[in-house]
């Protein structure tokens, strides 16, 4: 009898045990409620409006020079950010190839962080800070500035065969493309996802429009850039850009747009030569090779430098870029300077 009795008075204990667990099981799910509740009303509290960024960009307006860059961290800042930046979000500034080309650039930081290079960060940043919350801006100095001498967007921008000339078609029987002035517009040239056509743009024999456009790269980044489709097997693009003062380097960017390159991936690369006219022992116009580059999927924005020109400092003449690939239709963007 007395184990009977023990073993009824253990079950009802478990029983009492089991059933405050289950009190306090239940208890959790307000409790959790409340933590949720809590921690939307903390994100709510620090979420940033477009009243913030409009008194940072003020901040920015009174210290930013004509010549300086602009860079959002973090990146999903970037879109925000040109809401505010207005007139200041050009092309020029927002798609940039790359920040070496500035002496200064201006960084709108959101909780301290960056996207620029490292050696960028050791050199100390004045920091301007505004009223707004969470935002900082900050002067940043470049450590190791590479001046920009003649940038060939600048000439294919002008739409104008006196700065650039491109022919297209098969190697050696090129056809001259024809410059057209207008407006910027958006064409489905390359199915419906675009990009949108440059104010000025050579039109070629095949139908094919080159212009400067902002294409989005392998990281969808938006870049600014020359776009060339490619034109397949035993043909190319051949664009001349005259009156180009030489310095000590040619520095290109290349790269695909960020559909072609992550949804048509192709395998097949696209090479740019580089080139210059000079004069030979007969005073014949000639060509003369300085560098090439390929570009493989996957390799998203590149860039290389061709270093050794082989020519006088401050030399005047012509470039030559070459574009040629296997496949045709390549949607292939590229961008350079002399340095």
């Amino acid at each position: 009898m007395q184990a009977r009795a023990r073993s009824a008075s253990v079950r009802h204990v478990e029983a009492q045990k089991a059933k405050s667990r289950a009190v306090w099981l239940w208890a959790l799910v307000p409790a959790f409620g409340l933590f949720e509740l809590g921690l939307h009303v903390w994100q709510v509290q620090r979420a940033l409006t477009s009243e913030d960024w409009d008194r940072a960009v003020a901040e920015l307006r009174t210290h930013i020079a004509e010549a300086d860059g602009i860079v959002v961290a973090p990146d999903w800042a970037e879109p925000v950010a040109r809401r505010a930046l207005g007139s200041l979000a050009t092309e020029e500034r927002m798609a940039v190839a790359d920040y070496t080309r500035y002496k200064t650039v201006w960084e709108l930081s959101v909780d301290d962080a960056t996207v620029l290079p490292s050696d960028w960060l050791k050199v100390p940043a004045l920091v301007v800070t505004p009223t707004a919350r969470r935002i900082h801006v900050r002067q940043r100095t470049n450590p190791t500035h590479n001046p920009v001498v003649t940038d060939l967007l600048t000439l294919a921008s002008r739409g104008s065969d006196s700065d650039l000339t491109v022919t297209r078609g098969t190697v050696g029987a090129e056809t001259p493309c024809v410059w057209h002035r207008g407006v910027a517009r958006v064409e489905a040239d390359h199915e419906a996802w675009g990009p949108a056509r440059g104010a000025h743009y050579a039109e070629c024999t095949d139908g094919t429009k080159l212009s400067v456009q902002v294409v989005p790269d392998h990281d969808w980044r938006p870049r600014r850039c020359f776009l060339v489709p490619t034109t397949g097997a035993g043909s190319r693009t051949r664009l001349v850009f005259h009156n180009v003062v030489f310095s000590g380097a040619v520095w290109m960017h290349t790269g695909l747009h960020g559909y072609s390159e992550d949804r048509q991936n192709h395998g097949l690369d696209v090479t740019t030569w580089v080139g210059l006219h000079v004069l030979n022992d007969a005073n014949e116009q000639a060509e003369w090779p300085v560098g090439s580059d390929t570009h493989r999927d996957g390799e998203g924005w590149k860039r290389f430098e061709i270093e050794d020109l082989g020519i006088a400092w401050g030399t005047i003449g012509d470039l030559l870029v070459d574009i040629s690939s296997d496949a045709s239709g390549r949607l292939y963007c590229f961008e350079g300077s002399t340095r």
